[in-house]
């Protein structure tokens, strides 16, 4: 999500020259619907929906599945143009 937040045409104009980092910045409303994740043998399949943002963030509703069936739900944002700065 923060590569492809990063990667997005900006929804306000602004400068795509320069390449831009992102962070994941939180995980919330997280809905999981199994008790484990490390026991399902067969592929797992991420799929995400940016549905806000602007230049500087991002938000996504997220979907873990495995095949079929819906294991793990949420939504999560990003802080673009991150920088390195990730501390005080």
């Amino acid at each position: 999500m923060a590569l492809h937040g990063a990667l997005a045409p900006p929804v306000q104009a602004q400068s795509a020259a320069a390449a831009r980092s992102g962070l994941l910045a939180g995980v919330r409303d997280v809905r999981p619907r199994v008790l484990r994740l490390d026991d399902i043998e067969s592929d797992l399949i991420c799929e995400a929906r940016r549905i806000a943002g602007d230049g500087r963030t991002a938000l996504y509703e997220f979907e873990l599945r495995d095949g079929e069936r819906k294991l793990l739900s949420g939504r999560a944002s990003v802080v673009l143009d991150a920088g390195g700065n990730f501390g005080p």
